[in-house]
């Protein structure tokens, strides 16, 4: 799966061979999130957690690992508890996905023409 994280295009791996001392991993260099736990109880969260440091990473934000996990736990827990929001479909969404398209990319605390 590819995801586009602000502009940057991500891909999400899951090892045949997953390293059974990490859950998940960001490597910047390849622009890929690996997810390395095979309990699928914790796949989701694991993987907001390594989109958070993919979102700290590109626009430089120096959280700590604690904060990123404070952070995605929070927001994990949000989304469990409030499910209506995974089917969350308000027509004015649309606009702004239009137009968030056609804006501009923060990245590295600048502001980035699209292409």
């Amino acid at each position: 799966m590819k995801l586009n994280i602000l502009g940057h295009e991500v891909e999400v791996v899951y090892p045949t061979e997953p390293d059974e001392e990490l859950m998940g991993l960001f490597c910047p260099e390849r622009n890929v999130i690996e997810i390395h736990t095979q309990n699928p109880n914790l796949a989701l969260s694991t993987l907001m957690h390594e989109i958070l440091e993919c979102i700290n990473y590109f626009l430089e934000l120096g959280l700590k690992h604690h904060q990123i996990t404070s952070l995605e736990t929070s927001i994990h827990q949000v989304l469990i508890a409030n499910p209506e929001l995974n089917s969350y479909n308000d027509p004015r969404l649309k606009e702004d996905r239009h137009a968030l398209q056609a804006r501009t990319v923060w990245k590295s605390g600048r502001e980035t023409d699209r292409v």
